[in-house]
C-alpha cells in the first residue's frame, strides 16, 4: 500500500511540474519526496499571497503562500498531491488558465 501511495504521489507530482513549468513567470521542479510540490511565482510580479488570493478568487483553486513558511519563501506557492488524480487535473486546467491571464512581468 505504501509503494502504490508514493507511486500516484509521484505520478501526481509529474503533471503538476510539468503543467507549472511551461507557465510564464512560473519555476518549478520535482520534489525529491512528499506530498507537496513548491513553485517559484516571483517572475509573475506576484507575492505567494498575492498569487494565492488570486487564484481561490478568480479560478477556485486553493494553494499555501509560501510567506506562510517564513521570509525565505516569499514568492512561492506550495501546491499538495493528496487529492484525487481527476481533482488535481481539474485543478491544473484552472492554474494554467489563471496564469495565462497574468500580465507578464516587464524585464529590464
Amino acid at each position: 500500500a505504501a509503494a502504490a501511495m508514493r507511486e500516484a504521489y509521484v505520478n501526481r507530482a509529474r503533471r503538476v511540474v510539468s503543467a507549472l513549468s511551461g507557465l510564464p513567470g512560473v519555476a518549478c521542479r520535482m520534489p525529491q519526496a512528499g506530498m507537496f510540490v513548491v513553485a517559484d511565482i516571483r517572475g509573475t510580479g506576484l507575492s505567494g499571497t498575492a498569487f494565492a488570493n488570486r487564484l481561490l478568487d478568480e479560478a477556485g483553486v486553493a494553494v499555501m503562500p509560501g510567506e506562510s513558511f517564513g521570509d525565505a519563501f516569499n514568492g512561492w506557492i506550495r501546491l499538495s498531491l493528496t487529492a484525487p488524480d481527476d481533482a488535481i487535473d481539474r485543478a491544473l486546467d484552472r492554474v494554467v488558465a489563471f496564469a495565462g491571464r497574468l500580465a507578464p512581468r516587464k524585464s529590464a
